[in-house]
């Protein structure tokens, strides 16, 4: 298929899995590669698997067999369905809201070093006519590449709150995806069994029909 949402729901775990177990381990996509690779000769690359964890490539069934023996886990654990997906997106809350208030803090002391820098830069700086002109201006520097680097810290602090933002709304957007397939799926057997009722009723009545006539 083209469309990763057209999947089947097992590859769309499968997928799910395999992410969850490479992340469990602490493995980039590259090591996770170079294990199928090196250890079982499959041409594997980091792409290869960005492709699976994004459902972008099928898995086959010898890859499936492999990657349960590099998880350690059998393969019906690899086909589970990702059950903890709520108490996850819990996680990742309460780890946003760490950040969060990680950052606020983080922010008000590098707003109080900034200030502390520039007001020693002032304060260097007016003091500067009692000294010679070199020793003011390498004192204005130091003070000046403080206030940057504070600055640059600021900025790093803030990407790392975007980057778990991003992750919170990938597993909130995925555990939708999730529970949106399985009620599918509930409502398709619910279906199914009541058309099975309807099948075995209808035998029923031929058997009588038939008993009734003298038909063996």
């Amino acid at each position: 298929m083209s469309d990763g949402a057209d999947r089947p729901l097992p590859e769309a775990m499968l997928a799910q899995q395999v992410r969850i177990k490479r992340n469990e381990r602490g493995w980039s996509q590259q090591e996770l590669a170079a294990h199928l690779s090196v250890e079982y000769g499959f041409r594997w690359h980091q792409t290869t698997v960005a492709k699976v964890e994004n459902g972008l490539r099928p898995i086959g069934l010898n890859e499936a067999v492999v990657l349960a023996m590099v998880f350690d886990i059998t393969g019906a654990q690899l086909m589970e369905p990702v059950k903890r997906r709520r108490e996850d997106l819990h996680r990742i809350t309460a780890r946003r809201q760490q950040l969060e208030g990680q950052l606020t803090r983080l922010s008000a002391d590098l707003e109080i070093n900034l200030r502390e820098a520039e007001a020693e830069a002032a304060s260097r700086a007016a003091d500067s006519a009692a000294m010679t002109r070199e020793v003011a201006e390498t004192a204005v520097e130091d003070a000046l590449a403080k206030a940057e680097a504070a600055r640059q810290l600021m900025a790093v602090s803030r990407d790392r709150l975007a980057y778990a933002d991003a992750e919170f709304h990938h597993l909130k957007g995925a555990a939708l995806a999730v529970e949106s397939r399985i009620r599918a799926i509930r409502l398709e057997r619910e279906r199914l069994e009541v058309d099975l009722a309807d099948l075995r009723r209808l035998g029923d009545a031929v058997l009588e029909d038939a008993t009734r006539h003298g038909e063996p």
